[in-house]
């Protein structure tokens, strides 16, 4: 054999499977960066959309109502009684649903919560409803057109970590959860 045809040497092999493993490396470190920022954005887009969707019910429903039954003035509650014209009062409250809290939506204010007729989920069960607040602002009991501020927590981990997760800032599955939480002020007309 001649000098040109004897092909490459174990060094040389070596070295060329080290730099290809290196350009790999980084071009896979590159790709999971993006899968987690993916993951990070489907996360957030979901948990904003369900507080968006659960804030604009709520409000609307208080603007919509003869006036607010529960809280009373000047107290804060996890639970929202407003009265209507047609005379059916609606009730908002958090429940566990399949392990999930979600913001529910039923007729008839009772006690304790969660027994009204014809409940209906707000949030997405995909979504954990980690907070909900109702402050009535309003210091006259009989006063039918009271204020509530209103605030809803959110989480979601988009379906890359378990159902429920309440995606604080120390969950190692953070990378794929998103919390929002809202505010919002509205007075029943």
């Amino acid at each position: 054999m001649t000098k040109r045809e004897r092909g490459f040497t174990m060094i040389e092999l070596l070295i060329a499977m080290a730099l290809f493993s290196f350009f790999l490396l980084i071009v896979v470190a590159g790709f999971l960066n993006v899968v987690r920022a993916h993951n990070q954005a489907i996360a957030t887009n979901a948990a904003q959309d369900n507080a968006r969707v659960a804030m604009d019910t709520l409000v609307q429903a208080v603007r919509d109502s003869a006036g607010v039954i529960t809280p009373a003035p000047n107290t804060t509650s996890t639970t929202l009684c407003l009265a209507d014209s047609s005379g059916v009062n609606r009730e908002y409250w958090v429940q566990a649903v399949s392990g999930v809290q979600t913001l529910m939506r039923g007729d008839g204010c009772v006690f304790p919560p969660g027994a009204p007729l014809n409940q209906v989920a707000i949030t997405s069960p995909s979504n954990n409803v980690a907070v909900f607040s109702a402050k009535n602002t309003s210091s006259i009991s009989t006063n039918p057109k009271s204020e509530v501020e209103l605030s809803v927590t959110v989480s979601s981990s988009n379906g890359t970590a378990t159902a429920g997760t309440s995606c604080n800032n120390n969950n190692a599955d953070r990378v794929f959860c998103s919390v929002v939480t809202l505010s919002s002020g509205a007075v029943a007309r």
